[in-house]
């Protein structure tokens, strides 16, 4: 399962401990993060906060004979412009 962002509305550590609380046991370990604006940008603590609770992007994976790759879409946006492949730092089809 893959999360894309605004798991929290102000990145603040009370509201990741109720994401948290909402997670199936089932379900942890197997949910992969993107972060939003939400997590990083009210707070000038909240992207450590986030890297605490979710680990650094970017990152890939392959599953189900698909590779995936997480970034951080907070950074591209933080600058004015589209969002492309290069600017985000992926390979270019």
């Amino acid at each position: 399962m893959l999360h894309c962002g605004d798991i929290t509305d102000t990145g603040l550590p009370g509201e990741y401990e109720r994401y948290w609380q909402t997670v199936p046991a089932a379900l942890r370990g197997r949910i992969r993060h993107v972060p939003g604006n939400h997590e990083v940008r009210w707070d000038p603590t909240a992207k450590g906060l986030y890297r605490e609770q979710f680990g650094a992007v970017p990152y890939s994976f392959d599953a189900g004979g698909v590779h995936i790759t997480g970034f951080d879409p907070t950074q591209a946006a933080a600058r004015a412009g589209p969002l492309r492949c290069g600017r985000a730092g992926m390979a270019r089809p």
